[in-house]
């Protein structure tokens, strides 16, 4: 084919005529007194809508050596690099920016924002203070950032710190406000929280947001309050202009409300108003791809597995995992009281260990596994929790138990459990991340719970000493008994001062924000109040009357 000239080939691109335009472009970069850069900008923008990844970064490199100062090269090259797993790649790409542009102070502010997603928190903090020596644009935004990694890394008194100074940057900081409210939440001081969140509603008297945490904050006062009559408001009058994500937050509120003031249809309601928003944004959720990772992992994880690829590892955290919402924030809450254990929350550390070695669970080998080992060590010191006993309560790594205990052999394993209707229905009840699509159907959930104790007999007949399943109903009929035996598999000593862990001012970051900052109490079965609306479910017809 003919060169032909730019103009040509920008029109054979807009018709999504690729091949000509590639070849075209190829054919007048081979010319001399040429502009190259607009030339691979094309090639670029080719390679990115075939996802051809290999091609987009080699054209990047390409952009940035023929105009290494523009900076949307360099943020796309580190993109990619996160994409791809290529975490240092990625960061050496930004110090490269920041090599030829040292002042420029949103650079800085990028480079923060992509090492706090890479797990360096402390590198993030520091490039956020250069930006703001740089006279950032916008320092209540840096300010606001700051604090959330504070928060991230238990350092409530810093986030707090920082969030004042987003406010003192700007006193009408919305996000600041509502990010305080939410760390004083995490620390159980509900009205300092309500202070926040009112003073948002004095600014804006309509924000979903505020109005949604103030529900949660009333309990079981919120039926006939003042904000819920707001709130409903809000919705018959603005719900077309409310975004599916608030309008989602609103439902599960209102849910929420009225299953803890006992109107138990009308809660259902709401609830089931909500998990059918939630369909809309979730990832799409497939039964039999579900059953097909189990039947890998079991397939794969065997005794010889391990043998063969078990490291020699003293490090030894402690992995409470299970079901969303049965249990696992109380068992974490009872081990932090002892005071050799730090809380790490819902750590991210293992799945990103994993997800950066771009490989499948079952293709890892025993050089993988030290490169993980080295990495979750290193996340969890850069998160100012190595000085202890840590507790990793994420609890989707009950699919990793086979790697944990190659990679961690003294690794101990808390496993919960509870009444599988109850618990059902609780993750049914709750807004969760898009990524656990089964949350929003009944049906889904039962079926994912059901490989979940696939999964689990499968662990406890491979490690039948290394796991404890803690059971949520027998715990809180017998705390004493339970929680020596938690403690002993842990090689702790309980002290029964510890059951007045709700009483601890520590951060605590989950759904049961509340629930845990209670004694513990046996109530009513969640499945009993809702036995008529759940009666033509079929996938709970194979669990018994206490849901098992």
């Amino acid at each position: 084919m003919q060169n032909v000239g730019l103009e040509k080939i920008v029109g054979l691109f807009e018709l999504l005529k690729f091949d000509e335009a590639e070849e075209s472009c190829l054919a007048l970069l081979e010319q001399s007194n040429v502009e190259k850069e607009s030339l691979y900008i094309i090639l670029l923008e080719i390679s990115k809508r075939r996802k051809d990844d290999a091609l987009t970064f080699r054209y990047l490199e390409i952009l940035i050596e023929l105009n290494n100062k523009k900076t949307c090269f360099y943020y796309e090259k580190a993109e990619l690099c996160y994409k791809r797993g290529m975490i240092k790649e990625g960061i050496s790409c930004y110090e490269k920016l920041i090599a030829r542009r040292p002042d420029y102070a949103n650079a800085r502010y990028n480079f923060a924002i992509y090492l706090k997603r890479c797990g360096e928190p402390n590198r993030a903090l520091e490039s956020y203070r250069v930006a703001l020596s740089l006279n950032i644009d916008n320092p209540s935004e840096v300010y606001l950032n700051m604090g959330v990694i504070y928060a991230g890394i238990n350092d409530a008194d810093n986030a707090i710190e920082h969030y004042f100074k987003a406010l003192k940057a700007n006193k009408s900081y919305l996000p600041a406000m509502y990010n305080l409210g939410g760390i004083y939440e995490e620390l159980g001081e509900k009205n300092q929280a309500a202070e926040q969140y009112l003073k948002i509603c004095s600014l804006e008297p309509d924000n979903i947001k505020a109005l949604t945490r103030l529900l949660y904050l009333k309990g079981d006062q919120a039926l006939g309050s003042e904000e819920l009559q707001r709130l409903e408001s809000v919705l018959r009058r603005s719900s077309t202009n409310i975004s599916n994500i608030e309008l989602e937050a609103s439902y599960f509120a209102l849910g929420h409300s009225h299953d803890v003031g006992r109107d138990y249809p009308k809660a259902f309601y709401y609830f089931t108003l909500a998990n059918d928003l939630g369909s809309r944004r979730v990832d799409k959720y497939l039964p039999i791809r579900t059953e097909n990772e189990t039947i890998k992992i079991l397939s794969h994880f065997t005794e010889l597995w391990r043998e063969k690829n078990q490291l020699d590892n003293d490090f030894a955290p402690i992995f409470v995992c299970g079901m969303f919402r049965s249990g696992s924030t109380l068992i974490e809450s009872l081990l932090s009281e002892h005071p050799h254990v730090v809380p790490g929350g819902e750590l991210n550390f293992l799945h990103q260990s994993i997800r950066n070695l771009e490989a499948d669970i079952t293709n890892l080998g025993k050089p993988e596994l030290k490169i993980i080992s080295e990495n979750y060590r290193n996340l969890v010191s850069k998160a100012n929790i190595q000085n202890g006993l840590v507790v990793d309560k994420r609890p989707d790594n009950f699919k990793y138990i086979g790697l944990i205990k190659a990679i961690f052999p003294n690794a101990k394993i808390i496993c919960t459990d509870r009444n599988t209707i109850d618990t059902c229905l609780s993750v049914y009840f709750q807004q969760l991340d898009s990524s656990l699509g089964y949350a929003v159907k009944l049906e889904y959930i039962a079926h994912y719970y059901q490989e979940y104790k696939k999964l689990l007999r499968h662990w406890q007949n491979l490690f039948p000493n290394d796991i404890y399943v803690a059971d949520y109903e027998r715990l809180v009929d017998f705390p004493m008994e339970v929680c020596n035996e938690v403690f002993e598999h842990c090689n702790l000593v309980w002290d029964d001062d510890y059951l007045d862990f709700y009483n601890s001012n520590r951060l605590v970051k989950t759904a049961s924000i509340w629930q845990v900052r209670k004694p513990l109490k046996r109530g009513v079965s969640r499945s009993q109040n809702y036995k008529s609306e759940i009666h033509h479910i079929k996938a709970f017809e194979g669990f018994n009357s206490t849901g098992q």
